[in-house]
């Protein structure tokens, strides 16, 4: 199938914004249906309105770790990231096992 439409779209160059409008259309309608399929709105049709102030709702927590600048380069600012990275990872377990303390 995608062999054909490369042979026409080699044969006839004007169809190539065609191909692509017709392609990005199919994505979205795709994209648009997955979302309708994944969303509950009969048990939580609002989840982010029962957050709390202290529930975290990114991947990842704000840093707040220093950068240190040496003569090593990067290695010390990756490693001071990396901690990080771990000490807001222990944050949010914390966090999640107190709610699940608390239900």
């Amino acid at each position: 199938m995608f062999r054909q439409i490369f042979t026409q779209a080699k044969k006839h160059p004007s169809l190539i914004p065609l191909f692509i409008f017709i392609g990005a259309g199919g994505t979205g309608a795709a994209l648009y249906v997955l979302r309708l399929a994944i969303w509950d709105r009969k048990n939580n049709p609002e989840p982010w309105n029962k957050l709390g102030p202290n529930d975290q709702y990114k991947a990842i927590g704000n840093f707040t770790g220093t950068y240190l600048t040496t003569r090593t380069g990067n290695s010390t600012k990756l490693r001071k990231l990396r901690l990080g990275l771990v000490k807001n990872l222990q944050i949010y377990s914390s966090v999640k096992a107190m709610h699940a303390q608390q239900s």
